[in-house]
């Protein structure tokens, strides 16, 4: 009869430790630690990557507790909110264009030519007419490159939210709610998000 070699296994989470192979101005390095010593001069031993894609963050953003627990809690990696919508709008398309009906389109109209300007639209269901949302948003203040704090429109297209660094889920659906509001205060329409954002209040 073959002898049973099985060894139970601990999974021992310890919040807040990290690893570094220097010394110099590493706390866990420099401290009296021998058991962990001994855990770690183990053979059976590695490393896991606690940031950025890893563990479902935007490359480069390092992990906390609440990342780290729900990775390890689901067994795969989850996407947080900040990738879900980063990821949302990776093509460029933050809004939704408004289709309007032929009443709505003429009360836009005489707003847009009080301003100086005409609106571009274009066909959309039968008496319906389809307006451009991004240039509604760059006709309501937000032109391409705009910043505000952390986040801003891309350079390249009004309709792309981005993050210049380090802004939460919370700062992109604030910025936004922002611009919906602004656009609506102007012009009277109210811009719906493209993306479904899975957790959050589509307003």
């Amino acid at each position: 009869m073959a002898r049973d070699r099985s060894r139970p296994v601990a999974l021992i989470v310890l919040d807040g430790w990290g690893y570094r192979a220097q010394a110099e101005g590493n706390a866990i390095a420099l401290a009296n630690t021998p058991t962990w010593d001994s855990i770690w001069a183990h053979p059976a031993r590695t490393l896991l990557e606690a940031s950025g894609t890893r563990v479902g963050l935007p490359e480069g953003q390092m992990g906390n507790s609440e990342v780290g627990h729900l990775n390890l809690g689901a067994g795969r990696v989850v996407m947080q909110d900040l990738v879900k919508i980063n990821t949302a709008i990776a093509d460029g398309s933050f809004f939704k264009n408004p289709v309007l009906s032929h009443e709505q389109l003429q009360a836009l109209a005489q707003k847009a030519k009080a301003k100086g300007f005409e609106i571009p639209s274009y066909p959309a269901l039968e008496s319906q007419r389809k307006v451009s949302a991004a240039w509604l948003v760059e006709h309501s203040g937000f032109s391409k490159g705009f910043s505000s704090g952390r986040v801003g429109i891309s350079s390249k297209h009004a309709l792309a939210i981005v993050n210049r660094g380090q802004a939460s889920a919370a700062d992109i659906l604030d910025f936004k709610e922002h611009i919906q509001d602004r656009v609506q205060q102007i012009w009277g329409i109210r811009l719906e998000p493209e993306p479904v954002l899975v957790g959050a209040e589509n307003s």
